[in-house]
């Protein structure tokens, strides 16, 4: 068994390993023989420790295989990756470092790889294979270039400087971020097939070219400076995110969203362009599209429910139509719309139900022009 010893300190703790067992013989972890295979984790790691209890040298298993896990996190005096086996077929953790390359790490990684945090500039070194996740969130990173061919479940490059997606693999098993992106981005190079999320949000995009064609969970790009949903994926499995952008029109917008579907805070006069059918739950909340007056007579009677599934969303658009709207069928379904945009021919789409209607925020004389015409009810 490996011998590890933990030292607490007032500002942090080191987790230490100083010796493993190999075929029952005790060696230092510093004079592990070469081409060993070991079975047990390797613990280096370093939280906030003192200067005198940090690594600045690696023990050199290169050459070894290792079974276990291996943590090098917190190192901050540590500059290389040289002596960490070239072979891990557990997980690999060397997050919140101050080394700015891979190089000299892990080629394979059987389970996760973990390098968030540590002033990366480049991926040169990563390994090819990467069994679980791959993170590299919060670096500098400007390219994925040097990616990880094969990653079997997610991809987060999040909080970097990125500019293009370009580097990644063909395929993600798993979910795809890259979120908090501080340079104006593109989605160039971006995998072509999610199994999980995609999420791009607040990333400064202002184009879908280049995205993925199938997200088999959640599409979420918003907050970012979106003009138009041209480009997006034909197939979206889970939710559909564009909200707060500055989108004109829904058109390029898949017509079949398997969850929910949200475009508030954008600049749209009409839902014409948006899905036609949305897999969950159907209560529309077509709402909030300016601030409620305080002064309105009528917002004591026509209220705002305290609770309601939301799954299509579009509150703070400058709408004019409530047209184009998805129309499951056989569902009986709340329509919810305050607008004073709306004009008195507004209508709830035909496929509704005998549905049940909730305005406010809308214009007294404008509200009485509606139910007059049988618009609402």
């Amino acid at each position: 068994m490996a011998h590890i010893t933990i030292n607490y300190y007032p500002n942090g703790h080191v987790i230490r390993t100083t010796s493993v067992t190999i075929n029952g013989v005790e060696y230092d972890i510093y004079n592990v023989p070469k081409n060993s295979v070991i079975n047990e984790d390797i613990f280096l790691g370093a939280y906030y420790a003192s200067e005198y209890m940090q690594l600045y040298q690696l023990p050199d298993l290169s050459t070894c295989t290792l079974n276990g896990n291996y943590y090098c996190y917190g190192q901050k005096f540590l500059k290389s990756l040289h002596g960490v086996p070239h072979t891990i077929n557990g997980s690999f953790h060397c997050y919140w470092g101050h080394f700015d390359t891979l190089i000299g790490g892990p080629k394979y990684i059987g389970g996760n790889y973990d390098c968030e945090g540590v002033g990366l500039t480049s991926l040169e070194g990563a390994p090819t294979h990467v069994g679980g996740n791959f993170n590299c969130s919060c670096n500098r990173l400007t390219s994925l270039e040097h990616c990880p061919s094969e990653i079997g479940k997610d991809l987060d490059c999040s909080g970097n400087k990125l500019t293009s997606l370009h580097g990644t693999p063909e395929i993600i098993n798993g979910d795809f971020l890259c979120n908090f992106n501080k340079c104006e981005m593109t989605l160039d190079g971006a995998p072509s097939i999610v199994f999980g999320d995609f999420s791009c949000k607040k990333s400064k995009l202002t184009s879908l070219k280049g995205g993925p064609t199938d997200v088999g969970g959640k599409f979420d790009v918003g907050h970012n400076l979106l003009e138009t949903l041209h480009d997006a994926p034909k197939n979206v499995e889970g939710h559909f995110y564009c909200n707060h952008n500055q989108l004109k029109n829904l058109e390029g917008c898949p017509e079949t969203i398997g969850g929910q579907f949200d475009c508030c805070n954008n600049q749209l006069t009409s839902l014409v362009g948006g899905p036609k059918q949305i897999s969950t739950k159907y209560l529309f909340n077509l709402s909030q599209l300016h601030k409620k007056d305080p002064k309105n007579p009528y917002g004591k009677l026509i209220h705002k429910p305290n609770t309601w599934i939301e799954s299509y969303g579009c509150w703070n658009n400058p709408l004019t139509s409530l047209m184009g709207a998805p129309q499951p069928h056989e569902v009986r379904c709340d329509l919810t719309c305050g607008n004073d945009n709306l004009d008195e021919n507004s209508t709830a789409p035909e496929y509704l139900a005998a549905p049940q209607i909730r305005v406010w925020n809308v214009k007294p004389e404008l509200l009485a022009k509606m139910i007059e015409n049988g618009k609402l009810h």
